[in-house]
């Protein structure tokens, strides 16, 4: 059993790894696009909305995973999405025309400051157990997620839009597959860990209740334990 355990943490580990390596290099996928803003020095259309609502989803989860706690890959991974996502939108402002500037502050006002906090007093004021925290941000999560994979879409008319959106969205899709892994061997852990406490447990309890007897019980247990041994001695006896 322990050695069974010993292995699924690792599997835990590995695939949480891997999750993390390829959410990075989705978070990487716009660099091409932001290499030709700076060599045009000009944002030429491209529009700051996938960097806002990908701000957003990592603002989320991080807040997700501080309410579920010892989440480290999801911390980890997160924290650096959020930073990733700030200096593209940093670097989005000091090229972008100011009509493209006030849009950006206004959608990020709104959405990563306005939003956002709306969502923190209601799910610590309103929803007073934890549990009911957790599934309610979880689901709020997953839909946030699956905008940052359609937010793309307002800017599908430009030709450059393709190429890093193909990338984005591969890597998207093994980012999920391993999610979906690193899941699995959580529940199987979990799982493991529980049926070797509830076995100790047991055990446990009976030892105390055996401590707990009356001591003219564990001389009668002890005296019956003698008696089956003298008649089955006898028994034996008998036969030969």
């Amino acid at each position: 059993m322990a050695l069974h355990i010993g292995h699924s943490g690792l599997a835990v580990t590995i695939v949480g790894v891997l999750g993390n390596v390829i959410s990075v290099m989705v978070y990487l996928a716009p660099l091409p696009t932001y290499y030709r803003i700076y060599k045009k020095k000009s944002t030429q259309g491209f529009q700051s909305v996938p960097y806002v609502v990908a701000l957003f989803s990592a603002m989320l989860w991080l807040y997700y995973a501080l309410l579920k706690e010892e989440e480290y890959f999801l911390i980890s991974i997160n924290s650096v999405g959020i930073v990733i996502e700030t200096l593209y939108i940093g670097f989005y402002f000091a090229y972008a025309p100011t009509k493209a500037k006030i849009c950006t502050a206004k959608l990020v006002f709104a959405l990563n400051l306005g939003v956002f906090s709306i969502i923190v007093i209601v799910i610590q004021l309103l929803l007073g157990n934890s549990s009911n925290r957790i599934h309610v941000l979880g689901y709020l999560c997953a839909i946030v997620t699956t905008s940052v994979f359609a937010a793309p879409l307002t800017i599908m008319g430009l030709k450059q839009a393709p190429i890093p959106n193909i990338f984005g969205f591969v890597l998207g899709l093994l980012q999920m597959v391993l999610y979906a892994l690193y899941k699995n061997c959580c529940f199987s852990n979990n799982l493991d860990t529980n049926v070797a406490d509830s076995g100790k447990n047991e055990s446990r309890h009976q030892q105390q209740i055996y401590s707990e007897k009356p001591a003219h019980d564990k001389k009668a247990d002890r005296q019956d334990s003698s008696n089956d041994d003298h008649n089955k001695l006898a028994a034996l006896d008998h036969a030969v």
